[in-house]
């Protein structure tokens, strides 16, 4: 008896240093599934988050709309690939650009965790007073920072069309990359431009190493703990906003659970993670040594700059034990994410009126 069928993405990267050919070169498909998508939409840091993790319902909203914004515009085509739903074609063009854009950081965020490692993700607008100097252009630096297992930084520029991107978009996400200079002193591992799009029915998305430096520059003065700090902070308001939480235990792990009040979802996080962020130092290694290991592609990246690499334990990009793959999720940041009825056995092929039969 043959398994459920799984999302697939096809990705082309292009740029990369020879060591990562093997899942960041040329055409490449990429096996997901609708809880790794939901975590990654739910724990993207952008800046618009920032203002409302104050008080934790909101933040528990931002969650639900974030989770809505996938349910209600994309679905799973009869190939395995991610299409934009009946709901999402009637969108007016600025309202397609608002989610065109959102599911372009949820993507982003995606392949830095399964391709190059880094599970902290953060949109650079949360630290507009930390940017040296503070009034760099927003236009012209890059979305996203974020750090991997072994302290090593990524720059990602996420951009997302309903259509087919053009030609030059590619060339504008990549001085964005270049643009941001050191974070505390030290220079990102690497720099990576990423488009999410629509060349025909199905998304596609673009990767690519810019390389060389951009000729306008700024640095950001925040460190691992920081970045972690806040990465985690909204989920914590949702986990306390949400109403009692319910404690789990799944493979050894204490998981704080709490549902959402829409269709279906559950998030929580691991229990030794939240004891972890009252510390005064060493966040981010403490958090660290605590999840399952995962893969380590920026140490191939050192090696090709004759830089030395952390030593970390290896094991497969993007690991997670899963019970039920189709309704769960556990990510490499310690992030769980539970589906209802209304994602699974097959329920994301229909459009979203019909998933509730």
């Amino acid at each position: 008896m043959k398994g459920p069928q799984v999302p697939q993405i096809h990705y082309r990267a292009t740029g990369f240093p020879p060591s990562l050919a093997t899942t960041l070169d040329g055409p490449q498909v990429m096996s997901t599934r609708w809880p790794e998508i939901i975590w990654s939409a739910i724990t993207v840091g952008r800046s618009s988050w920032a203002g409302v993790i104050r008080h934790g319902e909101y933040s528990e909203y931002e969650a639900i709309y974030r989770a809505l914004m996938v349910f209600a515009n994309f679905k799973e085509s009869t190939n395995r690939r991610i299409q934009k739903t009946s709901a999402y074609q009637r969108l007016d063009p600025s309202e397609k650009g608002a989610v065109s854009y959102f599911f372009g950081l949820a993507m982003a965020k995606l392949f830095a965790a399964r391709r190059f490692g880094v599970p902290w993700l953060m949109h650079l607008g949360v630290y507009h007073d930390s940017l040296c100097p503070v009034n760099f252009n927003s236009n012209l630096r890059p979305d996203l920072v974020g750090v991997d297992f072994g302290t090593r930084w990524l720059v990602m520029e996420a951009k997302g069309r309903s259509r087919k991107a053009p030609s030059t978009l590619m060339a504008s996400a990549k001085r964005q990359t270049q643009s941001l200079e050191a974070i505390k002193g030290v220079v990102p591992s690497m720099r990576t431009g990423a488009i999410t799009h629509f060349p025909g029915r199905d998304v596609e998305v673009e990767l690519e190493d810019p390389s060389g430096s951009g000729k306008r520059h700024f640095s950001l003065d925040i460190d691992e703990d920081d970045l972690l700090r806040r990465y985690y902070r909204p989920i914590e308001r949702v986990i306390d906003g949400a109403g009692p939480f319910e404690p789990v235990v799944w493979r050894n792990r204490k998981l704080r659970t709490v549902q959402l009040p829409a269709l279906g979802v559950r998030i929580g996080l691991d229990d030794a993670v939240i004891a972890s962020l009252s510390a005064k130092t060493k966040v981010h290694a403490t958090i660290a040594s605590l999840l399952p290991p995962i893969a380590q592609p920026l140490d191939q990246n050192l090696r090709d700059r004759g830089q030395t690499p952390f030593s970390a334990e290896k094991d497969e990009v993007g690991r997670a034990d899963l019970d039920d793959p189709e309704r769960f999720h556990f990510g490499p940041d310690g992030v769980a994410v539970w589906l209802g009825p209304e994602w699974t056995g097959g329920a994301m092929a229909r459009e979203p009126p019909d998933r509730f039969e």
